[in-house]
């Protein structure tokens, strides 16, 4: 494993994460997996942990891209990473095709919404491989129906057949989801990862959520 960041660190240090957690989120980006992270709405440590990540990976001698809306945390590219400041939805489209073409060794997201969900599993679908986005989503399998939903551009209902299809679309395209919420309602920068979950489809094709380690 590469030498693990200062801002990793200090996560652990400020008791965001463990130490545990740490180094297992650390190799799941050397091994190019699929990550999202999800919380409430403002909590920050979704976008501090992505972030801290991101600059992790810049410390190896991967090529990256991490495209954001805001950069609400300190963080050092590296001279083999390129960060984007990406002001509309159309314009973070265009950028993960740009992350696509260039083979980016990893691609970091800023908060996926809308418009920018089918483009985000589209450019993993193609190949991309190692990809780390953020989502509101009160559970794993809540991120899992939101994102499925928000991926059909269908106005009306969609029927049980079809639910199920994007769902499992969805789950085959991520490998892990780390959960963060608030240690103290009152303050929203006070935060910690409390699961990290694998998610995968069984033989049967129905998705499987199993911790990834213990807590």
């Amino acid at each position: 494993m590469n030498n693990q960041s200062n801002i990793m660190t200090q996560l652990v240090a400020a008791g965001n994460i463990t130490a545990s957690i740490n180094d297992f989120l650390c190799k799941a980006v050397d091994e190019k997996q699929s990550i999202l992270i999800i919380g409430p709405r403002n909590v920050e440590g979704k976008m501090e942990l992505l972030y801290s990540l991101a600059e992790y990976n810049a410390n190896t001698s991967l090529k990256s891209v991490v495209i954001e809306d805001h950069r609400p945390a300190p963080f050092n590219p590296g001279s083999l990473n390129v960060v984007y400041t990406a002001t509309n939805s159309e314009m973070k489209k265009s950028l993960m095709e740009t992350a696509l073409s260039i083979r980016s060794s990893y691609l970091f997201v800023s908060e996926l919404r809308g418009r920018e969900i089918a483009p985000y599993f589209d450019v993993i679908s193609e190949g991309l491989k190692g990809t780390m986005s953020t989502f509101v989503a009160k559970s794993p399998e809540n991120a899992i129906h939101k994102l499925s939903r928000l991926l059909s551009n269908k106005s009306v209902e969609l029927n049980y057949a079809e639910s199920k299809f994007l769902e499992r679309y969805v789950s085959a395209k991520i490998d892990l989801i780390v959960t963060v919420e608030c240690k103290d309602e009152d303050d929203l920068k006070s935060w910690e990862v409390t699961e990290v979950i694998n998610v995968s489809l069984d033989q049967s094709g129905e998705i499987s959520y199993q911790s990834a380690m213990q807590f």
